[in-house]
């Protein structure tokens, strides 16, 4: 049997990881960083925490004779992927990602694309009612503007302390159904939203109502990776690849 390390951390994570548990020649071990309080759950194999950087991933990489390493963590999620890659390098075990297809702007759609969230803090122009979903870590700076208001939106709610006057935060856990994110953006007076382009379509949600709503979106571009072909937008190319990998089909019979 063949050991495969997800790193997970988004739900296509957890549905490449229950497709994969679907053949009895592999073993699936997903690895999550544990920020997320309450994640969703996944067949196979569980670890939670770090590594320990490169170093304790090549370590155990070898101890736990890891055979692939899928790598299913979020867009942004950047220094994880960087040292992935760097570590399977070093111990020669093949290395993929399981990414979520960007978005692209469509007819209806007013996007300005930044490089990172220091910019588009820096493009919510002066007396925006702003509604924010690029995640609880990086808040703090938004909330420092005394000129604009914030609506925030994240799964695990922070740490720090918001004046009224600045904005408010919610916790909550998605999907969102274009309806719930028009009525949240209606009933806030909300005249802009800022974003990632995290991809995918559990959150494309928010995007189709900025678009019904003519919202202008202030869109964080994905990181950029130089990762080659092996980047995969379905689990069938993922099974495809550990197929080309360990020469067997889905039952574990030798092809």
């Amino acid at each position: 049997m063949r050991k495969v390390l997800i790193l997970g951390g988004t739900t296509e994570g957890v549905q490449v990881a229950n497709k994969l548990s679907e053949d009895q020649s592999l073993i699936l071990i997903t690895s999550l960083a544990g920020r997320t309080q309450s994640p969703n759950k996944v067949r196979g194999l569980l670890r939670t925490g770090g590594f320990g950087g490169i170093e304790g991933l090549v370590r155990y990489l070898d101890t736990e004779n890891i055979s692939a390493v899928l790598d299913a963590t979020h867009p942004f999620a950047t220094q994880m992927t960087r040292n992935a890659m760097s570590a399977c390098a070093r111990a020669q075990v093949p290395f993929a990602r399981f990414a979520r297809e960007p978005w692209t702007a469509q007819v209806g759609d007013d996007w300005q694309n930044v490089e990172n969230i220091t910019c588009a803090i820096r493009a919510i122009p002066s007396g925006s009612r702003a509604f924010v979903t690029t995640g609880r870590l990086k808040l703090e700076p938004y909330f420092a503007r005394d000129d604009i208001w914030i609506l925030a939106r994240v799964i695990d709610p922070p740490v720090f302390q918001v004046e009224r006057s600045r904005g408010t935060i919610i916790s909550k856990r998605g999907p969102f159904r274009t309806e719930e994110e028009v009525q949240l953006k209606v009933s806030n007076k909300i005249d802009l939203v800022v974003s990632k382009n995290s991809g995918g379509k559990s959150s494309y949600g928010k995007i189709l109502a900025a678009r019904r709503l003519g919202l202008k979106v202030i869109m964080v571009r994905q990181p950029e990776y130089n990762i080659g072909k092996l980047v995969f937008y379905s689990s069938d190319l993922v099974l495809r690849w550990l197929k080309g990998l360990f020469g067997k089909d889905l039952c574990g019979r030798n092809t």
